[in-house]
């Protein structure tokens, strides 16, 4: 009969939608490996992670920033011994203040070098490899560690690397993502997006001597993995256990550039639901009836209707919260991402740039008196917060959408685009255009042979 059609009709759906909500909601085994003892790097992480594990998926974190209490689904493996390394080269980070851009790089690179090496030889790592333990995918941060990506074919699980410094060159080349000199600023150079000629001139030079290390960086990666595996694949094969890249951007604060489907901005997915501020602090913001000024060089930026303005050395942490609340910046930048953090956010008119060189009380009382005085840097403050907020999901629901569909998709390789596989001079047409300009001469030469014989 029609009711026993639409009864049987029913169930079948019912049945359907239990097999589909079992299997969206899945239990997954996620391992994240931060080896990195930045801070600002293990706080991205370290939340994603966290939510992973707040729904319901089981979660291993390997790092040196072990939690203070426990947390339900979440296991740490306390990499000891990367911390104090780092701590004992902080010296290095001012000399990235003294000048130009390749100031530094190459401690940044022996520090890298070495929390690798550490992390590949590292007990722990050790015992998790032999205890067997299969895992669906592997979240790691991405800062010129390209060794670290052989854990993907040791544990055979996909690999999503988070780039904490936004949509830089230093995670678009394991995606194929372009980024054209011409408009988009090397992270370490103090342009905004709109350079003159000889800014995209220096530019060009950068982002050439840039891939030119990240070259002799990978390469000497794959000698360290030579060194504690029998035949290890090389970085062109490694590159294939990446799924994708989570970007730790957002056009509301990086300027607009190209991403490939494998590049997702989830930039302010760090940001927490707001916690009710202690008693005193309480008191005394809501009592500043002329609003207050914070100053902070890290994140986790107070929200109040009472903060007027956010003083900062530039971290884009720190710079995204500030938009996320609404609140005009006076940056004093001082080493990597900050010098072109902060001229992104000058140019995008809610932030006034202080030069630590020129910082005294003078330069600071100017800078505090055309920022307060001047609405403008409220206004687009929150224009800016406007944009950041203004999407289909919010940036944390958008990274464990995109966790879980390369679970659900095995890797999901469908996403990755041909672009990878090519040289670099395949990738910019050199050889084409090499072979057009043979073909011209030819022709130049052939109708000038026909003519003067």
């Amino acid at each position: 009969t029609m009711v026993s059609i639409v009864k049987n009709t029913m169930a079948v759906k019912s049945i359907f939608l239990v097999l589909y909500l079992l299997n969206y909601t899945y239990a997954a085994n996620i391992l994240g490996i931060y080896f990195h003892a930045g801070k600002s790097h293990h706080i991205l992480g370290e939340n994603l992670l966290k939510e992973l594990a707040r729904r319901g998926h089981n979660v291993t974190m390997a790092s040196p920033f072990p939690l203070s209490e426990p947390f339900p689904n979440y296991t740490d493996i306390h990499l000891k011994g990367i911390l104090e390394d780092q701590l004992a080269r902080e010296s290095m980070f001012m000399k990235m203040n003294e000048g130009h851009a390749f100031i530094g790089v190459n401690d940044v690179l022996e520090l890298t070098r070495a929390q690798t090496e550490l992390t590949l030889n590292h007990t722990e790592m050790a015992k998790l490899l032999k205890s067997g333990t299969k895992f669906d995918v592997i979240i790691i941060d991405w800062f010129m560690n390209s060794g670290i990506l052989i854990y993907g074919k040791l544990f055979e699980a996909p690999i999503i690397p988070i780039a904490s410094h936004g949509t830089t060159h230093l995670a678009n080349y394991i995606v194929g993502n372009p980024s054209p000199p011409s408009y988009v600023p090397n992270v370490m150079l103090n342009f905004s997006p709109n350079m003159t000629f000889l800014q995209r001139v220096v530019n060009g030079l950068v982002t050439i001597g840039y891939n030119l290390a990240g070259y002799n960086n990978m390469k000497y990666h794959e000698t360290l993995l030579e060194k504690y595996f029998e035949n290890p694949p090389s970085f062109e094969e490694l590159k294939e256990t990446v799924a994708l890249v989570l970007s730790n951007g957002h056009y509301s604060f990086e300027s607009a550039r190209p991403f490939v489907p494998s590049v997702i901005p989830v930039g302010g997915f760090h940001v927490q639901k707001p916690k009710k501020l202690p008693e005193d602090l309480q008191k005394y913001m809501d009592s500043a009836k002329e609003g207050v000024i914070y100053f902070s060089l890290g994140s986790n930026m107070k929200r109040h209707p009472n903060l007027k303005l956010f003083i900062t050395h530039g971290g884009l942490l720190s710079t995204i919260e500030s938009l996320h609340h609404g609140v005009p910046v006076l940056g004093i930048p001082i080493f990597g991402d900050q010098k072109a953090n902060i001229p992104n956010a000058v140019a995008a008119g809610y932030a006034v740039q202080l030069e630590l060189s020129d910082l005294d009380e003078s330069t600071l009382g100017r800078a505090l008196d055309e920022i307060l005085n001047n609405p403008k840097y409220g206004e687009n403050a929150k224009k800016r917060s406007r944009l950041l907020h203004d999407q289909p999901l919010s940036p944390m629901d958008t990274a464990v959408f995109w966790v879980e569909y390369v679970i659900r998709h095995k890797g999901a390789p469908h996403l990755r685009n041909a672009g990878i596989d090519l040289t670099w001079y395949q990738y910019i047409m050199l050889d084409v255009a090499l072979f057009l300009i043979v073909i011209l001469l030819a022709i130049i030469f052939t109708v000038l042979y026909v003519i003067y014989r």
